[in-house]
């Protein structure tokens, strides 16, 4: 009987301390960092890229605190503001911004990340942005920007 209640003892205490797949840690970014330039990549289902467009929009800025991001651009002198957050997990570093108005998506992946540079992906869910060539729609699509510190 003993050896039972410890036997049951010992894997209620195993389950207990089993750790999550998905736990997370939280960081912060911060200062004033500008667009260096975006790249938009259309995938066929097979994976093949179908379309590749680069450009250098308008320079925006994203000035982020410990807790809010602005953002603006040299066209437009009204600033927006949101709550984000960087969560750490086994799947990387994930940018997630609470207004999606803002950038357009909520979800960015950091995929690089120095001092003085850092780039960020998002996938592309819009069905009329996956369109390419006559009248074709992309099965996946991610757009990637790259902000240099300011």
């Amino acid at each position: 009987m003993m050896k039972k209640s410890f036997l049951i003892l010992l894997l209620l205490a195993t389950f207990a301390c089993k750790k999550k797949s998905d736990d997370s840690t939280t960081a912060t970014l911060s200062g004033k960092w500008s667009t260096g330039g975006y790249d938009i990549i259309l995938y066929n289902s097979s994976g093949a890229v179908v379309r590749h467009s680069v450009a250098d929009a308008i320079k925006s800025y994203w000035n982020f605190t410990d807790t809010e991001i602005q953002f603006s651009n040299i066209a437009n002198s009204q600033t927006s503001t949101s709550t984000y957050r960087v969560k750490q997990s086994s799947k990387g570093r994930q940018l997630i911004i609470d207004n999606p108005s803002m950038t357009g998506n909520t979800n960015w992946r950091i995929e690089t990340e120095t001092a003085n540079q850092m780039q960020i992906s998002a996938e592309i869910t819009d069905k009329a942005s996956l369109r390419y060539g006559n009248n074709q729609v992309a099965a996946v699509g991610k757009q990637f920007i790259y902000l240099s510190k300011e």
